[in-house]
């Protein structure tokens, strides 16, 4: 399918730069190359695709992934959480501030600031367990009743311990160039904590749940490094 551009547009730098017949268009002006951004205008519009017979589902992330806690490397992926249902989402939530100049109609260039940052890793656990309850509630105490059952309850404090070095999720890709590629990719939150609502989800014919959002945290002495971090194969 050709690509259709209204006139004045432009083509960018991105590496994928249409294909054409002859150096110049019917306007006598030259046509756009692999390195150089084109103003098509309106003399000319249309232009087909590079390699248009090249694969179109490559590099993908594929599937739930499998959530680990305190990763080490990816060849040291920590310790598994539990078993997910309904996938998990992350996110770093970020506020940019514009900084005001006089005599400027809009935002200028190199006049943002970060102001805040809340990386969030929310795992929708299907299991339910003693070490994933212990994580929902931080701060949590466990203490054994009678006969068959253990008790949770929490004196309103959270320990430096109640923090765990932090929460990641491994992911498998694909690349359309090597159908044997199965490098992970792992996104993850630092000093990460459970901050959100717990909810259990109980319905007839249905499996409970437990949704937990795990908040990564600055640390004290070193409140420049945001919280969160992205490992992708080199390769891509």
């Amino acid at each position: 399918m050709p690509w259709v551009y209204t006139a004045g547009s432009i083509l960018g730098k991105n590496g994928i730069a249409p294909t054409y017949a002859g150096d110049t268009d019917i306007a006598g002006e030259p046509r756009p190359g692999l390195d150089a951004a084109y103003s098509i205008g309106a003399h000319e519009q249309q232009y087909i695709t590079t390699n248009p017979e090249a694969a179109i589902y490559g590099n993908l992330i594929l599937d739930a992934g499998v959530v680990y806690k305190n990763f080490v490397s990816p060849s040291e992926l920590g310790t598994r959480l539990g078993a997910t249902k309904g996938g998990s989402t992350f996110i770093v939530e970020q506020e940019l501030k514009d900084i005001p100049v006089d005599g400027a109609h809009g935002p200028v260039e190199g006049s943002k600031r970060i102001v805040s940052v809340r990386p969030k890793l929310t795992i929708n656990f299907i299991e339910i367990s003693q070490k994933i309850l212990n994580r929902a509630f931080p701060g949590s105490d466990i203490s054994n009743l009678p006969a068959t059952h253990k008790q949770f309850s929490r004196s309103l404090t959270i320990d430096d311990s109640d923090y765990l070095t932090n929460v990641v999720l491994v992911a498998q890709m694909i690349e359309n160039d090597d159908p044997a590629f199965d490098f992970p990719i792992i996104v993850g939150v630092e000093n990460a904590i459970s901050d959100g609502n717990i909810e259990l989800s109980f319905l007839d014919k249905e499996e409970s749940g437990c949704s937990i959002t795990f908040a990564g945290h600055f640390e004290s002495d070193n409140l420049d490094f945001e919280p969160w971090f992205v490992h992708i194969p080199a390769n891509l």
